[in-house]
């Protein structure tokens, strides 16, 4: 991991305190504050920065499935990490933290599968969405301490990769079909939208609804 302080020009490498137990691939991090950020990936692994700039690992992770991205909440420290089971018997694609990253509590996934979970949009600290595998679409309104499954936007074994809420109705899901999806009620009906597109869309933002 490296930071930067004058936009890119240079960067320079982050330590690591404590035993890193695999070796592998990060594949998101998101900030707290200027200073203090949590970042997840491959086996599980999460690492969180000390008011020193290093990054303390987290070793006693809760299960080894990747993890593909995060969200955390600067005003009062929820984080939500989401990736893929661990198991085809594991319901874990989801994990939590109240306290900034130091202490995790698997989610509780309604409606069970063992899809993977590859994108994350919260609209308000309890209040979010996540896409992933087979074009699911699931919901949480308890800051993502449990997922229930809405409306699949189209009916496929292929992937969204992305998705983005406005706000609690108006989202937006793309991923390995060349068209997007728009819902206007939460989830509820999705409307199909033309992108012109054949390749994979893997991030996907919106200044407002439209």
């Amino acid at each position: 991991m490296f930071t930067s302080t004058d936009m890119g020009t240079t960067w320079t490498p982050i330590g690591i305190l404590g035993a890193q137990r695999w070796t592998s691939t990060f594949y998101s991090t998101d900030f707290l504050s200027e200073n203090h950020f949590v970042n997840v990936g491959a086996y599980g692994m999460i690492n969180e920065t000390t008011p020193t700039d290093a990054v303390i690992v987290h070793g006693n992770w809760l299960r080894p499935g990747t993890l593909y991205e995060i969200w955390a909440e600067s005003s009062d420290g929820n984080v939500i990490a989401v990736g893929a089971a661990s198991s085809s018997t594991s319901f874990n694609q989801a994990m939590y933290s109240t306290d900034g990253g130091e202490t995790w509590a698997l989610s509780t996934i309604l409606d069970s599968a063992d899809l993977d979970f590859n994108d994350i949009s919260m609209v308000t600290n309890q209040i979010g969405y996540t896409a992933g595998e087979d074009y699911r679409v699931m919901k949480t309104t308890d800051g993502g301490a449990s997922w229930f499954r809405v409306t699949d936007p189209v009916t496929s074994t292929s992937d969204a990769e992305c998705l983005y809420f406005v706000d609690e109705n108006v989202g937006y899901v793309f991923g390995v079909l060349d068209d997007g999806y728009k819902t206007t009620d939460g989830g509820t009906t999705w409307s199909v939208l033309t992108t012109g597109a054949t390749a994979t869309f893997y991030g996907c933002y919106f200044t407002d609804a439209n």
